[in-house]
């Protein structure tokens, strides 16, 4: 697991250009596929067949892009303007290192030293349009033929371990719930399912909007990350998800009201196999899921996260103690639901 994560993390997915990601992903799985495609919006569909056939037809989903930036233009002294691709907080990016399109042209985001700023410039949060991309160009020509406009821009951020059975990388959101996926259909299954891996979540689920009209699933199981909040300066009464103690089942989020049912569910294949687990009762930010439940006539759905400190940034920490736990939730919520009905 801790391998692949690695590999994940250290290649380039962001919203509308997947294409690494899915690559890889397919590469490594179909062999194990009774059946995958892709469909025109960049979502990932494989098939995977179990020991059994189920009762119950379920889909797994996970998103393959990650928050990152796009070139808008230049200065003419051959800086590179841009602004970003998903929610990212503009305090923590000064000074970070990037990539930019497929040639993976390197950068530095840059901001008016400290010695050259005002009071209040020091005081207040940067604007995005204060910000800029260095790429080492003289002048507004020489960055025009180094990157365009329009090309996108990742993190560039080297994942690892650190401290007490911790994980550090770029884009653990969500490529926590690509390994997952990606684990249980290389291993033996309970009852057939459907995985789908899916594009464009970090600009507004696009991709989880559309993918159940393909297979139309009764029963959908979301996987994705949350907010840590075991943090310096955060209350008592406000710390609800700590790495290292279990995944998350969720039961109510800013896109997502789940039914109690599909969180009984998921509570009943944690506690038959032991594992650790906690409620997310609500918080701000959605998933694939408040897009995957809205479709046809309105799909079951529960939601899985692993909590991610320092969330949507170019170092994102999480436990690897919870990326097993979360295979092993993922795999048993399976076996529990297949043989049902009515789940």
């Amino acid at each position: 697991m801790i391998e692949l994560m690695k590999t994940l993390c250290e290649l380039d997915g962001l919203p509308g250009d997947e294409g690494r990601i899915r690559d890889f992903i397919r590469e490594r799985v179909e062999k194990y596929a009774e059946e995958i495609f892709t469909d025109s919006v960049g979502n990932l569909f494989v098939f995977k067949r179990g020991k059994d056939r189920p009762e119950t037809r379920v889909m797994y989903s996970a998103h393959m892009d990650e928050v990152g930036a796009m070139v808008t233009g230049y200065t003419d002294d051959g800086f590179v303007k841009f602004a970003f691709a998903g929610g990212v907080d503009r305090r923590v990016v000064i000074g970070k290192r990037v990539r930019i399109g497929d040639k993976r042209i390197p950068g530095v985001i840059g901001i008016k030293p400290i010695h050259l700023t005002r009071k209040a410039e020091r005081e207040g949060v940067p604007k995005r349009s204060d910000l800029y991309i260095d790429i080492g160009a003289k002048n507004a020509d020489e960055a025009k033929n180094t990157v365009e406009k329009g090309e996108l821009i990742a993190f560039d951020s080297d994942a690892y371990l650190m401290g007490n059975d911790m994980f550090k990388a770029k884009a653990i959101d969500d490529r926590i719930g690509v390994a997952v996926l990606i684990k249980m259909i290389e291993s033996e299954l309970a009852y057939d399912a459907w995985f789908v891996f899916t594009a464009q979540e970090e600009i507004g689920l696009r991709g989880g909007r559309v993918c159940a009209f393909s297979i139309e699933p009764e029963v959908a199981v979301n996987i994705d990350t949350t907010r840590a909040d075991d943090l310096p300066g955060v209350s008592d009464n406000r710390r609800g998800c700590t790495p290292g103690n279990g995944p998350l089942i969720m039961a109510y989020d800013s896109t997502t009201k789940y039914k109690r049912r599909m969180v009984d569910a998921a509570i009943e294949a944690a506690e038959s196999e032991n594992i650790p687990w906690k409620f997310k009762l609500a918080g701000a930010g959605g998933t694939d899921a408040g897009g995957i439940h809205q479709q046809r006539g309105g799909i079951l759905t529960i939601g899985l996260a692993c909590p991610v400190r320092y969330s949507h940034t170019p170092s994102c920490v999480a436990s690897v103690k919870d990326f097993y736990h979360m295979e092993k939730l993922a795999k048993a919520i399976l076996k529990t639901i297949g043989g049902r009905k009515n789940v």
